[in-house]
């Protein structure tokens, strides 16, 4: 039974339902489950929250165990190229064949037979 907005009762066989599709069926049925399931799951939590507290730092320390294992690496050769790729091999035979190759990482361009500048800023002097 249900109630109307006075307050009485209603049979359920009065209330017009519209007829819902097979996706909507299965929509109502995953929504009612899930509203069950973390009702239940939040009374356990609040009702006792030692175990809870205890258990998830359990498992929070022992997910952060395989941080031992972890290898960072900062090569941007080892990141971007695979040791079987053209590149990474021509460059590697490149390296032991001949000297090894340096790019270069600035390059400062000088124009001849100008005066000198002198840049002032809030922080620094600049001379070129």
């Amino acid at each position: 039974m249900n109630m109307q907005e006075n307050g009485e009762s209603v049979p359920q066989w009065a209330i017009n339902t519209p007829k819902l599709s097979f996706t909507d069926r299965i929509g109502v049925a995953i929504e009612s489950g899930m509203t069950k399931f973390f009702t239940i799951w939040g009374t356990n939590c609040s009702r006792y929250p030692l175990p809870v507290i205890i258990v998830s730092v359990v498992i929070a320390g022992s997910l952060c165990t395989g941080i031992q294992w972890l290898e960072v690496t900062t090569d941007p050769i080892e990141l971007w190229a695979s040791p079987s790729s053209r590149s990474r091999i021509e460059r590697d035979f490149f390296g032991a064949t001949f000297r090894p190759f340096y790019r270069t990482q600035q390059i400062i361009i000088n124009a001849r037979n100008l005066e000198m500048v002198i840049l002032e800023s809030d922080y620094n002097v600049f001379v070129s």
